[in-house]
């Protein structure tokens, strides 16, 4: 089925107040990948980017069960799960696993729904994004946010992340130890001398232009009515700020 019998088949009344070219034109355009499938399944319908994803021509395509992209490995509860989804009328919309032409996997941001003609005659519409790039660079993070954390959690001295308003952002193991053991956090024990030895309310305002500061922190007590001093290291963490300017 080409074009022109899809969209008369599928959208009437859509081609009738646009004009078949302009619909064809806005369809076969889209930067998103889009299919169209009858009731079982057999793609009708996949404009210019789908094929570019996919790596299949039109005449390869047409005319192939949608599961002509599945990955294998793929648990079969997700498949059942949406066509259970889309033949009750419901939108399913999820990631997948898909596979191309040449084997190439990709990820695939997908959401699919039913329609139906001026006959009732039952399509799926598919719309999908290749995310592949995405979902590494996220996987990538959460990777290297495990390895951060671990490396933290294993340093033998207690660390703490504060942001400019000495508000704690992460604090590893040592440092929850720490606390459970005083009579009110080391953040707080920490600014408490700063402010009645320096009289500087933020660490910011303790540092100045230095980067790094070392000050040796007396507690009076803690919870076992112990006295301690620790030395406490303050450094400077330069963030840049990534957020885009209007003419970026």
């Amino acid at each position: 089925m080409d074009m022109e019998q899809t969209s008369r088949a599928v959208c009437p009344s859509i081609t009738q107040q646009l004009g078949l070219d302009a619909f064809e034109h806005i369809v076969d355009h889209a930067p998103t990948a889009i299919s169209i499938t009858d009731d079982h399944g057999r793609i009708i319908f996949a404009n210019q980017s789908f094929l570019d994803i996919t790596g299949y021509s039109e005449p390869e395509i047409l005319g192939q069960n949608s599961s002509i992209l599945s990955y294998k490995m793929t648990p079969k509860s997700v498949y059942q799960h949406l066509w259970s989804t889309i033949s009750n009328g419901l939108v399913w919309r999820g990631q997948l696993i898909n596979k191309r032409k040449n084997g190439a996997l990709y990820v695939a941001d997908v959401s699919i729904s039913s329609l139906s003609n001026a006959d009732g005659k039952i399509f799926y519409y598919a719309i999908q994004q290749d995310i592949t790039d995405t979902h590494k660079l996220q996987t990538e993070q959460k990777n290297q946010s495990a390895l951060f954390h671990a490396v933290l959690n294993s340093a033998p001295i207690a660390m703490a992340l504060l942001d400019d308003e000495n508000h704690p952002l992460y604090s590893n193991q040592r440092y929850q130890q720490l606390t459970s053991t005083l009579l009110s956090s080391p953040t707080d024990i920490v600014l408490d001398q700063l402010q009645g030895d320096h009289q500087c309310t933020t660490i910011s305002q303790y540092l100045g232009r230095k980067d790094q500061r070392t000050k040796s922190i007396y507690v009076a007590e803690n919870r076992q009515g112990d006295e301690k001093w620790f030395d406490v290291s303050l450094v400077k963490i330069p963030v840049n700020d990534s957020t885009p300017s209007a003419n970026e």
